[in-house]
């Protein structure tokens, strides 16, 4: 009887601690039920998690461009790190870093083609920073609609080719509008840092688009020079062929980015300025040449390389 009275018990105690550690658990599921607003649950665990990783895109070699990356492409891109800090390099390739050559596509969307150019061979994230997530998607990879910001993924994750130095990959930015856009690079666990893509980009000229650019720009400083009447033709001749040798490709450049920042009028101001330098070297001090009204419109209608409107 004593041996029997001092076993029973240990049922009621096994069963009590049983609802205790079930009621625990129910408490601990109630409290934790969902991650309060702000709140990002860690990779790998919950619902959270879970719809995270379904709206990050991997890109890797499979989808990688087959063809010869262009050997300039770190002058033609928009750059994250450099040679001295970071073993790995980032690169926005090509005219669609600047927003204004960002076409159409449905529902008030533009697309900007902007090719991601990788050196190294460590796995690369770009992020569309949180609060711009409404206006902006990237579509690298397969997307559900490119045609909708809905159809691009804020999060891509880009791995390089093994067997390659530089890797690049065709895709773009699905934008509300035209404005610039930063974005968030991680190049490794804890490392990364801010890239504004969007801004205005420098225009780029060969010698052969340089060369009727500055055709285009001397018949309109002729056109101007013919419009005034207290020029005399023999500082027309000087002064056309000293403009001539001032816009070297360089200064043809740098007057391209004046007419994109400033449009016409500014870059009225600029080659008026640098007439008015020259008139004063051909041997009629005080003598400030025409305003440069048709030599300054020169620069817009054409698409010239790398511009807004157009071109290569």
């Amino acid at each position: 009887m004593n041996g029997r009275a001092t076993r029973r018990p240990r049922w009621p105690a096994i069963l009590l601690v049983a609802a205790c550690l079930l009621l625990l658990a129910g408490c601990g599921r109630a409290s934790h039920g969902g991650p309060s607003p702000g709140h990002t649950s860690s990779p790998g665990g919950g619902s959270g998690a879970r719809e995270r990783a379904s709206r990050v895109g991997v890109v890797g070699c499979g989808l990688a461009i087959r063809g010869r990356v262009d050997p300039a492409w770190r002058r033609r891109s928009t750059i994250f790190g450099t040679w001295s800090n970071l073993p790995d390099r980032v690169g926005f390739y090509g005219p669609g870093r600047d927003f204004r050559s960002a076409t159409p596509a449905r529902r008030g969307v533009l697309q900007a083609k902007l090719p991601v150019i990788v050196r190294g061979h460590r796995p690369v994230t770009v992020h569309i920073r949180r609060e711009d997530r409404g206006r902006a998607a990237l579509t690298y990879g397969p997307a559900r609609d490119r045609g909708t910001l809905g159809g691009g993924a804020p999060i891509v994750r880009f791995v390089p080719c093994a067997d390659r130095s530089v890797t690049a990959w065709p895709g773009a930015l699905l934008l509300a509008s035209r404005a610039p856009l930063t974005l968030w690079i991680a190049t490794r666990p804890g490392r990364g840092g801010p890239l504004t893509v969007g801004r205005l980009v420098a225009r780029r000229l060969t010698a052969d688009d340089a060369n009727r650019l500055r055709r285009r720009i001397v018949a309109g400083l002729r056109r101007d020079f013919a419009e005034s009447v207290h020029l005399s033709r023999r500082i027309e001749r000087c002064a056309v062929r000293r403009f001539r040798r001032t816009l070297t490709r360089v200064r043809l450049e740098r007057l391209l980015a004046t007419f994109d920042r400033q449009g016409a009028a500014g870059a009225n101001h600029r080659l008026t300025a640098i007439g008015s330098a020259i008139g004063n070297r051909c041997e009629a001090p005080g003598t400030y040449g025409p305003e440069a009204i048709q030599a300054s419109a020169a620069l817009g209608p054409r698409r010239w390389p790398g511009s807004a409107n157009g071109g290569s």
